[in-house]
């Protein structure tokens, strides 16, 4: 549905083509309409983009080609590369340098982050990162990112110490201090 309406957008921003450039002296009856015209360009469009003119012939491999060539047709370049370049080298392979790049941003906190996250990976699917899908390398990346963070936040922040409320003087509601001393 979506890849349809930014196909309809990027068919409106291209200048309606084999509508608009339609003769006007073209008898009626082999003249094509708004919605003829569209077809034919957004079937042309996707032989372009994954070598497949109808949507129904598409599988969920084409969508990110598809994607992308909407998107540069949009003039949204830089969401097209990414697309682009999810597309060619594949979700798993986004995923696994996006996991490398979290194991080097974890060095702070995490002694050997890709070890930590390989054991996690095995407890969890037994299996090593490397041959999980997409999804639980993201399950991973998304677990070495919070564990991070909480170590950090724990290395911030002062040991808690308890507070001696009988030498502090802390009034109470009583009326008394904390140190049972009644105040007249």
């Amino acid at each position: 549905m979506r890849l349809c309406m930014w196909a309809a957008s990027a068919w409106k921003k291209a200048g309606c083509p084999h509508y608009a450039d339609q003769d006007s002296d073209m008898p009626e009856c082999i003249r094509l309409s708004r919605a003829q015209a569209l077809e034919l360009w957004r079937h042309e469009q996707q032989h372009k983009a994954c070598g497949k003119r109808h949507l129904t012939a598409c599988t969920q491999r084409d969508y990110l080609a598809l994607r992308a060539h909407w998107k540069l047709l949009l003039g949204q370049p830089r969401k097209a590369i990414r697309d682009a370049i999810e597309s060619a080298v594949g979700e798993r392979q986004v995923a696994l340098h996006k996991l490398r790049k979290e194991c080097s941003a974890a060095l702070d906190v995490v002694e050997n982050p890709y070890d930590y996250v390989s054991a996690i990976a095995w407890r969890r699917y037994k299996s090593r990162p490397e041959h999980l899908s997409s999804k639980q390398i993201w399950s991973l990346i998304i677990t070495l990112r919070s564990r991070a963070c909480k170590r950090r936040r724990s290395e911030a922040e002062p040991p808690n110490t308890p507070v001696d409320t009988r030498s502090a003087g802390v009034s109470c509601p009583t009326g008394g201090s904390a140190n049972g001393e009644i105040r007249s």
